[in-house]
């Protein structure tokens, strides 16, 4: 399992009230029980969810509707907690020109670390936090970087480093030195005590996709992924045209040839033939995919068809607490209905949004993205 994933057990999920389009949550049985009275609303994240209201205040509700944070006009936050943190940032008027310097809040929104860094990734379940300096713990102190004194950019040689994400252990990290005019680039790995674990000898791609498994590109092998342990030990050849993340049920979506994704192990053995033209993650035990028709449809863990959506309805959010959301249009009668159904297909919420002109939210919650590099 991808250790930094999203994760909730909250079942509840963000609704439009079509009479009057603002937003609230159902439940299960697609009863409205947090009224609708949203601009905007979100998934639930760590028991609480992020609502826009209509006079555009950001806030953070419980799972009884009760407003538990309101955010300050001047901040911005992201819309999920991942293993209990949250980023934000202050908001600037774009005619200052200022870059945005991130933060980082605690699950009761108890600022950790202040909005002072360039860069910023996740808190990783190793109670870690990539920084442009290094990497912070949770009492927001500064616990590990590779730094040893200071950088003279009129110096001749120096080297720095960009701090990755850690997962399953191992952090990515990529190292630029400068010497005497040459410029070179690498990325290696460490463990939490700062040790290299993956040395910056060849690779030109490295990022952790869970199940204790890194993605490395060589340039050797420029076109070509392979699969690599934690201590860089060969799980793979370079044999894969793309590799996304592991998200459960210890299933890798890689594509073997343009067109031609399917699944594998944590021991690189293939699971599931490469016969999709695309293919997602499991999340809860399913995954969306389609063939080269754009014809969409869920599978088990088998490879087994769970429901057949066909050409006109599309995945709209993963499958989260049993329920996954989907678009139907239908271009003949120029129709769009979002719906919420269950693994057996039943309807358990619609909304016919053909005459949406966008300004009514509709729930919208793909895998969330992964943070395997700061970007």
């Amino acid at each position: 399992m991808f250790q930094n994933k999203y994760t909730d057990n909250t079942k509840l999920w963000p609704a439009v009230d079509p009479t009057t389009a603002k937003v609230g949550y159902i439940n299960e049985k697609g009863e409205m029980v947090i009224p609708p009275q949203f601009k905007r609303a979100f998934f639930f994240s760590n028991g609480k969810a992020k609502v826009l209201t209509e006079d555009d205040k950001t806030q953070f509700i419980d799972a009884k509707g009760n407003v538990v944070y309101t955010f300050p006009d001047s901040e911005v936050c992201e819309s999920y907690f991942y293993n209990g943190y949250m980023k934000f940032y202050k908001s600037y008027p774009a005619s200052l020109g200022i870059a945005p310097k991130y933060g980082l809040y605690d699950s009761n929104f108890n600022v950790v670390l202040p909005d002072d860094f360039i860069e910023l990734g996740i808190m990783s379940k190793e109670g870690l936090v990539a920084t442009e300096a290094g990497y912070y713990n949770k009492k927001g102190e500064l616990a590990l970087t590779l730094y040893t004194d200071t950088i003279d950019i009129n110096s001749k040689s120096y080297t720095t480093y960009s701090y990755g994400d850690f997962c399953d252990g191992v952090a990515v990290i990529g190292v630029t030195r400068y010497n005497n005019g040459h410029l070179s680039s690498t990325l290696g790995a460490i463990n939490t005590k700062g040790e290299w674990v993956i040395d910056t000898a060849s690779y030109i791609e490295l990022r952790p996709v869970g199940c204790g498994l890194l993605a490395y590109r060589t340039a050797t092998d420029y076109y070509r992924l392979g699969l690599m342990d934690t201590h860089g030990n060969k799980v793979t050849e370079p044999i894969f045209e793309g590799v996304q993340n592991f998200e459960d049920n210890d299933l890798l979506p890689v594509c073997i040839e343009y067109g031609k994704w399917g699944y594998v192990d944590k021991t690189g053995t293939m699971r599931i033939a490469p016969e999709f033209f695309w293919c997602e993650p499991f999340h809860e035990g399913i995954a969306w995919a389609w063939n080269e028709k754009e014809e969409y449809f869920l599978i088990d863990t088998n490879g087994n068809v769970v429901i057949n959506l066909g050409p006109n309805v599309r995945p709209y959010t993963c499958y989260h607490n049993g329920l996954i959301g989907v678009l139907i249009t239908d271009e003949a009668n120029k129709t769009k209905i979002f719906k919420y159904i269950d693994k057996d297909s039943n309807t358990i919420y619609s909304w016919d949004k053909t005459n949406d002109d966008g300004s009514s939210f509709t729930p919208r919650m793909l895998l969330p993205s992964r943070f395997n590099l700061l970007k």
